[in-house]
C-alpha cells in the first residue's frame, strides 16, 4: 500500500506502559491534503478536530445535529494545522492511548472524527466515521490498520481519492455550513494550548498578541469572528429614557462568564442586579443594560466588561 494513497489513517497497536497493557490509536486526518469549507476556501487554524464517541443509543444524523454536542464525549482534540509551505493544504495527526474501557468508551462503540469551526449561530462541521471503526479493547493484542477507502461523512463530504489523480472533486474533506447547533465545548486550557503557542496564560489580564483585547476575552468570543469590543456599546430605550447597554457576542461553547460594571468616574466600579439588568441572553449575544438612565443625577455613565473563564 502506498502511503500517499491514504488520506485518513488509523492504526491500533499494543503498548506496554509501566507494566499496564494499553492500545495505541495513531491517526491522521486529511494530512497535507486540500480540505475546504462549504464556501470552497481552505480550512484554517480555527478548525478543531476531535476523536470521540456518542452516548449509547444515540446515532448522529443530519436531522438531529442540535443534539450532537450533549451526546458527545471527546477522547482527544487537535487544532487543524495549515501546511506552512502551502496554505491550501493541511490536516491533523495524533496518537491516543486507550488504557481502559470505561463508558462511554466501551469496546465496540462506534467512534468518529468531528471537525468544527465557528459558533452556535453559524459554523462549519464535518463528521467522519466508518462501519468498522469500533472502539478498541484496552488490552487488545496485535494491530489493525484503518484507511479512508470506505470512510464516509455524516455531514460534509469525503472524497477518498482526491489529490491522488482519480478523484471526482478537487478536495479531500469539505465541511458543511451549520447553524443553530452548539459545537463541542472547548475549555480555556485547551484553547490556550492551541492558540497561545505554548505560552502559559497570564490570567484575565494577559494579551499575548498585544491587540488590546485580553486573551480571556478572545477565548470567550473568539475575536476573529466578532466586532471590536469598542463597538459593543449601544443605547437602549425604556419608559422614554435612554440607557447605556453593552452587547457581548456569545460563544456558549466556551465556558466563560461576564461581569458588567458601571461607573461615573472611571475609578469606582459597581456591579450586580442593583446596577445592571440582562435584557437579552441568547445564542447570539448577551445584552446588559445600565439601570440608571443617561442624565439622571447629571453624572456621566461608563460601562466595562470583565471576563471570567473556567480553568
Amino acid at each position: 500500500m502506498k502511503p500517499l494513497k491514504i488520506c485518513l489513517l488509523l492504526a491500533t497497536n499494543l503498548l506496554f506502559i509501566q507494566g499496564v497493557e494499553a492500545t495505541q490509536m495513531d491517526y491522521s486526518i486529511g494530512l497535507n491534503r486540500t480540505n475546504l469549507t462549504s464556501a470552497g476556501v481552505p480550512m484554517d487554524g480555527q478548525f478543531r478536530f476531535e476523536l470521540g464517541v456518542f452516548k449509547s443509543g444515540f446515532v448522529p444524523s443530519p436531522t438531529n445535529i442540535a443534539q450532537w454536542s450533549t451526546n458527545w464525549t471527546s477522547a482527544q482534540g487537535k487544532a487543524y494545522a495549515v501546511n506552512i509551505s502551502n496554505a491550501s493544504r493541511g490536516g491533523i495527526a495524533g496518537t491516543f492511548t486507550v488504557t481502559n474501557n470505561v463508558a462511554p468508551f466501551t469496546a465496540g462503540t462506534r467512534y468518529y472524527f468531528w471537525g468544527f469551526r465557528g459558533s452556535e449561530v453559524s459554523g462549519e462541521w464535518i463528521l467522519i466515521t466508518r462501519t468498522n471503526w469500533n472502539w478498541p479493547v484496552a488490552s487488545e493484542a496485535g494491530s489493525s490498520i484503518f484507511s479512508s477507502g470506505s470512510a464516509a461523512a455524516v455531514v460534509g463530504v469525503v472524497d477518498t481519492n482526491a489529490n491522488a489523480g482519480n478523484g471526482n472533486t478537487p478536495f479531500h474533506l469539505q465541511s458543511a455550513a451549520i447553524s443553530n447547533a452548539l459545537p463541542p465545548p472547548t475549555g480555556w486550557s485547551q484553547w490556550s494550548a492551541d492558540n497561545l503557542g505554548g505560552v502559559p496564560p497570564a490570567g484575565s489580564s494577559g494579551d499575548l498578541n498585544t491587540n488590546g483585547i485580553t486573551d480571556a476575552l478572545e477565548y470567550a468570543i473568539h475575536s476573529g469572528e466578532s466586532s471590536n469590543p469598542a463597538a459593543w456599546l449601544q443605547l437602549g430605550q425604556t419608559n422614554g429614557n435612554r440607557h447605556l447597554e453593552v452587547r457581548i457576542p456569545r460563544r456558549r461553547d466556551r465556558p466563560a462568564s461576564y461581569v458588567v460594571e458601571v461607573s461615573t468616574n472611571l475609578l469606582d466600579w459597581t456591579n450586580g442586579p442593583s446596577f445592571t439588568e440582562v435584557v437579552e441572553d441568547s445564542a447570539a449575544a448577551l445584552v446588559v443594560r445600565d439601570k440608571t438612565a443617561i442624565g439622571d443625577g447629571g453624572d456621566r455613565r461608563f460601562l466595562r466588561v470583565r471576563t471570567v473563564v473556567t480553568p
